[in-house]
């Protein structure tokens, strides 16, 4: 028997505090201020989601990057 496992776990945005905050540091693009959540994505398809962190992050809108908020 062969099996393939495709997942893995990516940071997600679950709610935006703050919109259009500032620029990203590659990209230029504008950045919002976000509570954000891991995801479990098996085959593509979200299974499990939880809390991340405690403190928000900046993210990017056009190369989905999250940064701390300090950012130097």
């Amino acid at each position: 028997m062969f099996f393939i496992f495709v997942g893995g776990i990516e940071q997600q945005p679950r709610q935006v505090l703050k919109n259009a905050v500032g620029r990203c540091p590659w990209c230029g693009s504008r950045t919002d201020v976000v509570e954000y959540e891991k995801v479990l994505k098996v085959f593509f398809v979200a299974v499990l989601r939880w809390p991340a962190g405690k403190e928000p992050l900046l993210h990017c809108h056009n190369c989905e990057t999250f940064f701390p908020l300090l950012f130097p």
